[in-house]
């Protein structure tokens, strides 16, 4: 009911009693844009103390976060795309695929953490895509950055993302 006669497979009719109705679109992925904000200098992050970890090592997390989501959204067939605000480096569009994560980790893996910061302009995150946002800050969330729809995680909460009941990685001691 409420389809067109011509959307119905009619050779299909003839082998078997059932109507079916010819589906010529399908669903668009979700879509999801990941930004790592290193756009504020190690040496003015702010974290608790209590931490005991270096800003450079927040910095770190903060970069493997956004590694574990682009895995995650690659394996759940999602698109994405990755953009990095403080550093010179380019938005990497919105794709999907074997390839397209590739990409994105060489480019996580080529930030050079040493290099001097560029504050993030006014608008960076303002993602005209239809898309998730997710901000991955190294210290202290800081929302004034972001689009109001967007997701923040903090690298210093990142203990708290892990699953506690998943079994701990066996490092090859050789």
């Amino acid at each position: 009911p409420g389809d067109s006669v011509r959307q119905i497979a009619w050779k299909r009719l003839g082998a078997s009693d059932e109507l079916l109705v010819v589906q010529r679109s399908s669903s668009a992925p979700p879509r999801l844009h990941v930004y790592v904000d290193l756009s504020t200098p190690p040496a003015d992050l702010r974290f608790d103390a209590k931490l005991e970890v270096t800003p450079a090592e927040l910095e770190e997390r903060a970069i493997m976060m956004a590694a574990s989501v682009i895995a995650e959204a690659d394996r759940l067939g999602h698109e994405y795309a990755l953009s990095i605000a403080g550093l010179p480096s380019r938005t990497v569009p919105m794709r999907r695929g074997y390839w397209h994560r590739e990409r994105l980790m060489a480019t996580l893996a080529e930030i050079d953490l040493e290099s001097p910061r560029k504050p993030m302009p006014p608008g960076f995150a303002s993602n005209d895509e239809r898309s998730a946002i997710i901000m991955i800050h190294p210290g202290r969330i800081d929302t004034q950055r972001s689009p109001d729809r967007a997701w923040h995680w903090s690298a210093t909460r990142m203990t708290d993302l892990l699953d506690p009941d998943e079994a701990p990685i066996e490092r090859d001691s050789s």
